[in-house]
């Protein structure tokens, strides 16, 4: 028996620090990150792009504590409060939607549409690529919540 009272308990193998400051088991160094400040498992100081996947498909990964905007407006009778967050060039990074009407349908569908969005961002795919891609009524309004948000951002924009 051992100390613990376990019954024929193995000893625990020795903890052990890898490079990146982490302990437990060694595992393999990690792929070339692009961008600055990358650590294993630590906080990064600005904008890091990692692979992730099979087809190591690139994410730009925001900071922690970043500028954010909010712009209220109204869509099809609904008052809308978008959120902005942006890359350091100043083009759009991150998208946040919430609807008046909490806990509806409209509701739910606008977040969705925001973290569709924000991950498309994130991947680099241009904001205007998007909102000339969104369906658009005959006279060239947005026939949904994503053009009206992608437009209002693009007239704010000098």
């Amino acid at each position: 028996m051992s100390q613990h009272g376990f019954i024929n308990s193995a000893p625990s193998a020795p903890q052990v620090r890898s490079k990146c400051g982490k302990r437990g088991k060694p595992h393999p160094p990690h792929p070339p990150y692009r961008g600055v400040g990358v650590r294993c498992g630590g906080r990064v100081g600005k904008f890091e792009v990692r692979k992730y996947g099979r087809n190591g498909v690139n994410r730009t990964h925001l900071p922690n504590r970043r500028p954010h905007e909010s712009i209220a407006f109204q869509f099809r009778g609904l008052a809308y409060i978008a959120g902005v967050g942006r890359f350091a060039d100043g083009s759009p990074a991150e998208i946040f939607l919430d609807c008046s009407k909490a806990s509806t349908p409209v509701a739910n569908d606008a977040r969705d549409v925001a973290v569709s969005l924000s991950i498309a961002l994130q991947h680099k795919v241009p904001a205007d690529a998007i909102r000339s891609a969104v369906t658009r009524e005959a006279d060239g309004r947005p026939s949904g919540i994503a053009g009206a948000v992608l437009d209002l951002l693009a007239e704010e924009r000098p």
